[in-house]
């Protein structure tokens, strides 16, 4: 493409530039070539030639719209909120969202396009995610100074054991606990109430210092107290 441009110009239109210097004047600022291309194919019929070209962005891990082999690479936000989540589930999902935006405004998220998980990042690493599921979300947090107990108590929760039975997991409410990888905490969200009014406080508050803990940078905005009482 770019020879052909630049031998046309130069053939008839000698005042032109190179091809990049014509693409950077018909640009907006700020643009990059190649960054981001979409691709919709439309016809009555499909050649062999055309064929090959699906194939290859196939193979090359292409997605279009419609496609059904990675729908959350298309739309990510639908498919944790319509297809992984019940409407409970989303209600759960929609707030937690909600209120990490509100406690960490400086996290990279939310980032959807995860097949099983939504995350928020710091310099490009995973910080915290939500594990979308029916009736409940998980959520994963790095940075956490503090241990599960005393995270449960501030939350007002219940503390699960990695080791318990899965009866004994499934009885419980809305509880805290950790991964197994250190200084990660795993909360699980059974309910929309269990993060509503004064507890939402403490969970901003919870978001902040393991910001504070995984950045080594306090949030943008005040940390948040929980309210006494």
């Amino acid at each position: 493409m770019r020879r052909q441009a630049e031998g046309y110009w130069t053939g008839q239109k000698p005042e032109r530039g190179t091809f990049a210097q014509e693409v950077e004047s018909f640009c907006d600022a700020g643009f990059e070539v190649n960054a981001d291309q979409r691709f919709i194919l439309a016809g009555r019929d499909l050649r062999p030639r055309l064929g090959t070209v699906v194939l290859w962005l196939r193979k090359h891990a292409a997605v279009w719209v419609g496609s059904s082999d990675k729908p959350w690479l298309v739309d990510g936000q639908q498919w944790h909120l319509e297809q992984r989540c019940s409407a409970r589930g989303r209600k759960i999902v929609e707030a937690l969202v909600e209120l990490i935006a509100a406690a960490v405004p400086d996290a990279d998220g939310p980032n959807w396009n995860q097949k099983w998980y939504i995350s928020w990042k710091a310099g490009g690493k995973n910080w915290l995610a939500i594990n979308t599921q029916a009736n409940q979300a998980t959520l994963d947090i790095g940075g956490s100074s503090v241990g599960s107990a005393e995270v449960a108590d501030q939350l007002g929760l219940a503390v699960f054991k990695n080791d318990a039975e899965l009866s004994e997991k499934l009885a419980l409410g809305s509880s805290v606990g950790t991964t197994s990888n250190e200084g990660w905490l795993r909360i699980i969200i059974k309910s929309v109430k269990d993060f509503d009014g004064a507890r939402a406080v403490a969970f901003s508050t919870v978001f902040q210092q393991a910001w504070l803990g995984f950045t080594g940078q306090p949030a943008s905005v005040a940390l948040t107290e929980p309210a006494e009482g």
